[in-house]
């Protein structure tokens, strides 16, 4: 714990973890936005510290929790409780090892990892959560993603604890990657508020647990710099690139095929192509690049915790994803006045309007499609110009005032 510090208002996050990334981005946000309004932040992560420093930053307000780092240990214990699963993955998958790995991997993650660690987590973070209770009752717990939805129905059932769940990644996604979520329909049956950042992302987490009851869209909440009153569009990069962590649903790789057709069926030497992040593809992508003969071409910039040290840099985003609830990513592109082209996925049609403020994409591996779509927009001042303010003008007319709508919920 790294303050003691404790006033008459508090509030309790739950969250998986904590290390860098849109999740991160939007916690640090409503941290502010509780402290502003007189409340200390308690924050309990699932998941001990990663390699980066979470990016809360420090304040005798804000009071962060890790688990004893027992995953070694539980882990081990995983492996052993689960080995008739891996067992019959052996036997089933042996003759395609890729398949084998990305099975196996599942497994790890969403079965070991994701059911046995975090239970053992939780309960050491509970006793803790109930001991900060007794020094004065906290008024709310909000919990960030589906792995929290168990825990915050048995703190509401237990402690009785006003419990609300805020949904930041997309159901229909969690479905089709069979991600198992048993139990989850009923837990959220028992927990007072259902916060989604879209309708679109509503309907998906309805569907998906077989809902019948009322959730509150308040879109995604991200504390903008405030000097920023209007885009620079003087700037104009000859660039295009993305800030997201480097994971498989992510598609970097499709940016670096992109960048190579632009190059070399275009002949456009000059672009660039930035890629901020950190993750478990980098090296992959590194190398995808230096084979390309991409090294001037493709620049990665790593690890980046202020946006205002890379976004200049770049001239169009572009978001390949796989999957998105309602991304931070875009929506800070639209505050700086960015282009945006973008698959149609999660809520992205709520801050991109095909032809307006750049494109919507149906299939991401139309490698040229996309390209000319890139340089149609980099290549033509003026266009560049006009999507940019209309970036900025969507942001202004829809996500501006999300803070009002906050203490509108909260009833401050």
């Amino acid at each position: 714990m790294e303050s003691s510090h404790k006033t008459k208002k508090t509030i309790a996050l739950l969250t998986i973890i904590l290390t860098s990334g849109g999740l991160d981005r939007q916690i640090i946000s409503l941290c502010e936005f509780f402290i502003e309004n007189g409340y200390t932040v308690y924050i309990y992560s699932l998941l001990p510290k990663q390699q980066f420093n979470t990016l809360v930053k420090s304040s005798e307000k804000v009071i962060i929790n890790y688990p004893k780092n027992k995953n070694g240990i539980y882990t081990l214990f995983g492996l052993i409780k689960n080995s008739p699963i891996i067992i019959r993955l052996f036997i089933s998958l042996f003759p395609n090892t890729s398949n084998l790995k990305n099975a196996l991997r599942e497994v790890f993650i969403f079965n070991i990892r994701g059911k046995f660690i975090l239970d053992r987590n939780f309960l050491d973070l509970y006793s803790q959560l109930k001991r900060d209770n007794r020094l004065g009752p906290f008024e709310f717990v909000i919990g960030f993603s589906y792995q929290t939805i168990p825990y915050l129905s048995r703190i509401k059932t237990e402690m009785k604890i006003n419990s609300k769940y805020i949904e930041i990644s997309s159901p229909k996604w969690r479905q089709q990657v069979k991600i198992d979520e048993s139990g989850c329909s009923i837990f959220l049956k028992n927990i007072d508020d259902i916060i989604v950042p879209s309708k679109i992302i509503g309907e998906e987490l309805l569907q998906r647990y077989s809902l019948n009851r009322s959730y509150s869209i308040i879109p995604l909440y991200l504390k903008m710099p405030q000097s920023l009153t209007s885009p620079d569009i003087d700037k104009y990069p000859l660039s295009f690139g993305l800030a997201a962590r480097f994971s498989q649903e992510k598609n970097q790789d499709l940016l670096i095929k992109i960048m190579h057709h632009i190059k070399t069926k275009y002949g456009y030497v000059a672009f660039k192509l930035i890629l901020v992040g950190s993750g478990s593809t980098e090296k992959k992508l590194r190398e995808m690049a230096k084979e390309m003969d991409l090294e001037e071409n493709v620049v990665f910039l790593g690890h980046v915790e202020n946006i205002l040290d890379f976004i200049n840099h770049i001239g169009v985003v572009v978001l390949l994803s796989d999957v998105e609830s309602l991304s931070a990513t875009l929506l800070e592109s639209l505050y700086f006045g960015k282009p945006v082209v973008a698959t149609d996925v999660g809520s992205t049609r709520d801050l991109l309007i095909n032809g307006f403020n750049g494109f919507l994409i149906k299939d991401k591996t139309d490698i040229d499609d996309i390209a000319r779509k890139i340089i149609s927009i980099l290549s033509d001042k003026e266009r560049y110009h006009t999507m940019s303010k209309n970036s900025r003008a969507i942001y202004d007319s829809s996500y501006a005032n999300v803070n009002l709508k906050l203490k509108e919920f909260f009833q401050f």
